[in-house]
């Protein structure tokens, strides 16, 4: 019998696009980006991963362009490694809202009205500030999630 090893690479805070047009922050980012990917692709295959997450803040302002060249360079570290969108997890964080839209989004008083307003199915004014990520999450292949009859990226 024959048994398949798991291992998961956990990303965060990538933060696509936080380096806006800047010639030095580009070249800085991009060096550390090309040294992630060449350390992850580098692995002892033995501990390459099998399925990819990436919890939060994809992208620095929730835009369309952010998640563009969040996806390009995603895209070739999953080539490089093996792995199929169908085989990653993406969570929005805040940097993954459009803040254009989040603002005229009045925010919880408390705990309990956090649960209220957060709860399922996603309210409107949520997945509309959120559309950009799921969008993109939908684009690239990365299966929605399920809770009860409610399917979205957001869950």
């Amino acid at each position: 019998m024959s048994t398949t090893k798991t291992v998961i690479l956990h990303m965060t805070d990538l933060h696509f696009g936080c380096d806006g047009e800047n010639p030095n922050s580009l070249n800085s980012r991009q060096l550390a980006l090309d040294g992630l990917a060449r350390a992850i692709t580098g692995l002892d295959p033995a501990w390459r991963p099998t399925i990819v997450a990436v919890t939060g803040d994809l992208a620095w302002r929730g835009k369309a362009t952010d998640y563009d060249k969040f996806g390009a360079w995603f895209g070739e570290l999953l080539n490089a490694i093996g792995v199929a969108p169908d085989r990653c997890f993406f969570c929005p964080g805040n940097h993954d809202v459009d803040r254009s839209i989040a603002r005229t989004i009045a925010r919880p008083r408390d705990a309990g009205e956090a649960d209220e307003v957060l709860g399922i199915p996603v309210a409107i004014q949520y997945k509309n500030a959120f559309q950009s990520f799921s969008e993109f999450s939908e684009r690239f292949g990365v299966p929605p999630y399920q809770l009860g009859a409610d399917v979205s990226h957001l869950l």
